[in-house]
């Protein structure tokens, strides 16, 4: 014969054997071999699966763990600055540069990565008539009526880089007029996701597409035209005691 451990698909072997020694007494012997845990309970790469399923006959407390992750968010961002200056004469002169590259990610909250089984009473009841059955027994008899699993088997990380360029002279006219004139350039690439599991949504077709290694973004394109022009302008009337500093870009 074969028996089955409630809420799971695994089966094994049970073999018994009864011999009659005499009249009044017997022998039995019983050899049974269970599968342990539920087929496929702990998948490699994921410890969240790990743990005790829920097991959840209706009327009753239920068994195991809750389960439920929480998201998580990551970030990362690696950044190079730099600049130089120099005077020349009245000229007091800057260039810098500044570069980042920022990544991303968050994942989605998961709910029972260990599984959930659940289990009502009509298996065990009397054709369903009302008043009949035993949730209890539906487990034993390991018929859920319902199971759950939910895992999140991606990472969407997200990177993109920006890039700044500027150039700046401070230009000291006489002892009550200063001018500062500048000039700057920024380039920040859209975000794409690594494996090119990103959509976005178009207001040209009203169709959402999907990115691919030529359209990663997929479709917001690298924009080169940001640049800022600054002009500032400092004056003090008492020769630098008070100063009036009215700017503009």
């Amino acid at each position: 014969m074969t028996s089955r451990r409630p809420g799971t698909s695994s089966w094994g072997p049970t073999t018994r054997t009864t011999r009659t020694t005499t009249a009044s007494s017997a022998t039995r012997r019983r050899w049974a071999n269970n599968d342990l845990g539920i087929p496929n309970g702990n998948i490699a790469g994921h410890p969240e699966t790990t743990g005790i399923a829920s097991f959840r006959p209706a009327g009753f407390a239920n068994t195991g763990s809750s389960g439920t992750t929480n998201a998580i968010r990551v970030g990362s961002t690696y950044n190079l600055t730099g600049n130089f200056s120099w005077i020349v004469s009245r000229h007091s002169f800057k260039v810098g540069t500044d570069a980042r590259i920022v990544s991303g990610a968050v994942s989605n909250p998961q709910t029972r990565p260990q599984g959930r089984f659940t289990y009502d009473r009509n298996y065990a009841s009397n054709r369903g008539a009302s008043g009949t059955g035993y949730s209890f027994a539906t487990m034993r008899l390991g018929n859920p009526n319902l199971v759950q699993r939910d895992i999140v088997d991606t990472w969407p990380l997200i990177r993109r880089n920006f890039v700044g360029v500027f150039a700046q002279d401070d230009f000291r006219v006489n002892r009550k007029l200063s001018l500062q004139l500048g000039l700057r350039w920024d380039l920040m690439t859209p975000p794409v996701q690594v494996d090119n599991r990103q959509s976005n949504f178009s207001p040209v077709d009203g169709l959402i597409h999907l990115a691919s290694a030529d359209n990663r973004g997929p479709d917001p394109k690298t924009q080169y035209g940001y640049v800022a022009p600054r002009l500032g302008l400092a004056y003090s009337p008492d020769n630098g005691k008070t100063a009036s500093v009215p700017r503009s870009a």
